[in-house]
């Protein structure tokens, strides 16, 4: 009876080390480096780069296109306001110039014959100042201004020494319109002579600028108005 118990608790011994021995292994193994061991619970793998994203991916690419779309949008609508509000102060401009040049050449046209020649180099002198910075127009205002000096050239060239230079100003629909400078009599032998070089140079100035229209129909328009307020000089020229 005593060898059969202590043949049993030699087997219980034996069985109990078997056991111990297969808790310690996983242990000993992961020190080994071959079995990943986590004591707090299973380990997250994450999924590999771009795995599952491709509708978060697509969704996130349409978002962007459509907000630079919208970016582009709002961008052309700024340019086209841009440009509208260009196209306006051009347009106030050159109306405000043909104005004042018609005014001005009335002007003239009261004045004693041998002032108006030297007025109506002044008056081309001031609308090239007034359209200078009028986009478009910067051709335009060279010409206007290279005709006024030729004119005051000739006025310079027959100028009455006896008479004195005045300035002159009158009222007109815009307020009040004046010379910018005093004007040069010309000898009044010499007038005819003056009034026909004069001429021929305004008329060159009305061509220029009916060429120098573009393409545009307001822009042709607006160089029309401004030649024709040019060659209301001839008139007075001829007279």
């Amino acid at each position: 009876m005593s060898s059969e118990m202590g043949l049993l608790k030699r087997t219980a011994f034996a069985t109990a080390c078997a056991a111990a021995v297969l808790v310690a292994l996983p242990a000993n193994l992961a020190q080994a480096g071959k079995i990943t061991v986590d004591p707090v619970g299973p380990v997250f793998v994450p999924p590999a780069f771009g795995a599952g994203g491709g509708s978060s991916g697509a969704a996130s690419g349409a978002a962007g296109a459509a907000t630079t779309a919208e970016t582009e949008a709002v961008t052309d609508e700024g340019s086209v306001a841009q440009e509208a509000a260009a196209a306006a102060e051009t347009r106030t401009q050159v109306a405000a110039t043909v104005d004042g040049l018609v005014s001005q050449t009335q002007l003239c046209q009261a004045l004693d014959p041998v002032y108006q020649v030297d007025c109506i180099a002044d008056a081309l002198d001031n609308a090239s100042e007034a359209l200078a910075d009028t986009e478009g127009f910067e051709d335009a205002a060279a010409a206007l201004a290279e005709t006024s000096r030729s004119i005051e050239q000739v006025v310079r060239q027959n100028r009455d020494r006896s008479e004195p230079r005045v300035s002159a100003s009158a009222p007109a629909s815009s307020g009040q319109v004046a010379t910018s400078r005093p004007l040069t009599p010309v000898l009044s032998d010499e007038i005819e002579e003056v009034q026909a070089e004069a001429l021929q140079l305004v008329e060159g100035l009305e061509t220029i600028l009916l060429r120098s229209a573009d393409a545009s129909e307001e822009r042709a328009a607006q160089f029309e108005n401004l030649a024709e307020a040019v060659g209301s000089n001839k008139i007075l020229l001829r007279s």
